[in-house]
């Protein structure tokens, strides 16, 4: 009986070695499959190609910020734009400058020339509007009030030259920063875009008072509204011109150091620097990177503006009291 199990046992051990065999012998000689294909890799990267990102700075109660963004973020981020001024836009590579600001004006650009609108717009409106194009605003805030007033026309004086001395005074005083607020040591405050001192406010508000200019700010407070700065300062203005009799210089020398001091090595040191910023941003335009890009992005084929205030400005004006 062993045996016979024996027999059997080995007879199927050599029917799976012949079945294993032949299996072997098919595998050999079965033809090749075909080759997989080659596949390239494909990068992320090239199919949403991302800037790397730039290191630029911004700036934060006139500190400036060190800060790392993507490219995009300079076309599409409003609060990075609110944190960037002209010369934060300076540490941007130009084609990311140029995206940026184009970007800027096409989103703000309605406000660069509309008096009606500034007409409305409180300090805190102005507040969420990125600095570059709230600078150009200012400047034409000026030119309006400039040729409202007819500054220096008295004096004869060319329109251009007044309306850009001004500006540059503005831009000196301020950098175009309508809440620019500075405390001298004796307590002295200059406030907004024409930084008005304590006597420059109580001096318009006695003057308003005796009819002699036909407006004045209720509150102090009112200086941080640029619409109303840009008018003071050129109500300003023109009373200087009329103290020097017509002199451009000596009118810019006595709106920093008052007629006294006009002859003072400060007031001299003022008008070199106003003087300068005259010529650089506002006659030749040359200015920085940024500014330039700025000002011909921001030109237009009707650049004229009305020469009368809106009338809800002159709505709000107080009646004047006859001397």
């Amino acid at each position: 009986m062993m045996r016979r199990w024996m027999a059997v046992g080995a007879a199927m051990l050599s029917l799976s070695l012949w079945v294993t065999w032949l299996l072997l012998e098919w595998l050999v000689r079965a033809p090749s499959p075909d080759p997989l294909p080659q596949v390239v890799p494909v990068k992320i990267a090239s199919i949403f190609p991302t800037p790397a990102p730039i290191r630029i700075t911004t700036t934060a109660d006139w500190m400036k910020v060190p800060v790392v963004v993507f490219p995009t973020m300079l076309v599409s981020d409003p609060a990075l734009w609110r944190r960037m001024h002209f010369d934060d836009w300076d540490t941007v590579p130009p084609r990311f400058r140029r995206e940026g600001l184009s970007a800027i004006v096409a989103a703000h650009g309605h406000l660069l020339r509309a008096p009606r609108d500034w007409d409305g717009m409180s300090a805190t409106d102005w507040d969420m509007i990125p600095q570059p194009v709230r600078a150009v605003a200012y400047m034409n805030m000026v030119r309006y009030w400039s040729g409202y007033y007819q500054v220096g026309a008295r004096h004869s004086l060319a329109r251009g030259a007044t309306t850009n001395t001004l500006n540059a005074i503005v831009m000196a005083e301020s950098w175009f920063e309508h809440r620019a607020l500075s405390t001298s040591r004796s307590g002295n405050r200059d406030l907004g875009l024409g930084q008005a001192s304590d006597y420059a406010r109580e001096t318009m508000g006695r003057l308003f008072s005796r009819g002699r200019i036909d407006f004045a700010p209720e509150a102090d407070a009112d200086y941080f509204n640029p619409w109303v700065a840009s008018r003071m300062t050129a109500i300003w203005f023109d009373l200087m011109l009329d103290e020097q009799r017509g002199d451009l210089d000596a009118a810019v020398r006595a709106y920093h150091a008052g007629s006294q001091q006009s002859d003072s090595k400060a007031a001299g040191e003022y008008l070199s620097n106003v003087v300068q910023k005259r010529r650089r941003f506002m006659r030749d335009r040359t200015g920085t990177p940024s500014w330039q890009l700025l000002m011909s992005l921001s030109e237009s084929p009707s650049d004229a503006l009305p020469v009368r205030p809106p009338p809800s400005t002159a709505a709000r004006e107080r009646t004047k009291v006859p001397q």
